[in-house]
């Protein structure tokens, strides 16, 4: 299948390193309560738009004047679920092959926007059948939340994904679960035949990272693994090009010794994103690791379907 381009008011085509995470993305939110230091949302020009301390609805959702008058006398969240079901609706069948991504702009799970991005995905899996991927750091999910996860009908469950950011410094993330939080829930999640994902990105340190994956290789599909942007900046020293190559490989070798030890409905595989390749280019034997390990996978892969979504 060939990519669309999508430019609806909440699913579009992410580009840049978003586009490594998903082939097509939903934004309803912007801002989150966790304020994590690296994240790229608090930086530059548009941190004071971007990266406030909660999640609020876009413009184009809020704002009556941007919405036809058959729907001014809706709430912002009823508009912006009726602009949801139009888009999925409009491109349902590439949405069947390639999923949605929640979300670049926000937590999905976050208090603010835990309503919304619920909805839609209970919609997108039950109607469309459409997969989707929801990426959090939130892990403290109320007896209800946790009761609608379970409502989920098994033979549905298969086609959610969810993702926790794990970098093991939870100094870095001072609002959010903490790590080990997240990653008790990711097994509870992954036991009631949910799929899961780690997103090991930013690194801090690669000895923390190796850690969250050495914690979770029994209990997750996937793992995405990048360095952090502007290291500097978050004064930081410079990353060894020695101590990445060690991680690579030690990495890889948890995943690898799962797959004799590991009974789950499939094998995980790691997607080592560019900012890694970059930096590791001129290493041989990285990037051997990197391009031909059983366990690497191009970042069009979707855990889904264990295949390349695009051409």
């Amino acid at each position: 299948m060939e990519q669309m381009l999508l430019n609806g008011k909440c699913i579009y085509t992410p580009g840049g390193a978003a586009r490594e995470y998903a082939v097509v993305g939903c934004n309803f939110y912007r801002g989150c309560p966790f304020q994590c230091l690296y994240c790229y949302n608090r930086k530059g020009m548009t941190a004071k738009v971007m990266g406030i301390d909660h999640a609020v609805l876009e413009d184009s959702f809020t704002k009556e004047k941007n919405r036809p008058k058959k729907y001014r006398d809706l709430t912002s969240e009823e508009y912006a679920f009726i602009c949801f079901q139009r888009e999925v609706f409009k491109w349902q069948d590439y949405l069947r092959q390639v999923g949605i991504f929640f979300s670049f702009s926000t937590d999905p799970l976050c208090d603010d926007a835990f309503t919304l991005t619920w909805q839609c995905v209970t919609y997108a899996t039950k109607v469309y059948g459409i997969p989707v991927k929801i990426l959090t750091k939130n892990a403290d999910f109320t007896a209800h939340q946790m009761l609608l996860f379970d409502m989920v009908p098994k033979e549905r469950r298969k086609m959610i994904a969810f993702g926790f950011t794990l970098t093991g410094r939870d100094d870095w993330e001072p609002y959010a679960s903490k790590n080990v939080e997240r990653i008790r829930l990711m097994r509870v999640l992954n036991e009631m035949g949910f799929h899961t994902f780690a997103s090991i990105e930013p690194i801090v340190d690669f000895d923390s990272s190796l850690v969250c994956v050495k914690q979770t290789v029994r209990f997750c599909d996937q793992y995405l693994i990048g360095l952090m942007s502007s290291r500097q900046a978050n004064g930081l020293d410079p990353y060894s090009m020695e101590k990445c190559s060690d991680f690579i490989y030690e990495a890889d070798q948890l995943v690898l010794s799962s797959y004799t030890q590991k009974q789950t409905r499939h094998l995980v595989r790691i997607y080592w994103k560019e900012s890694i390749r970059k930096f590791m280019a001129d290493d041989a034997f990285a990037m051997q690791m990197i391009d031909h390990s059983p366990a690497s996978v191009k970042s069009n892969w979707s855990l889904f379907t264990q295949t390349d979504v695009l051409l």
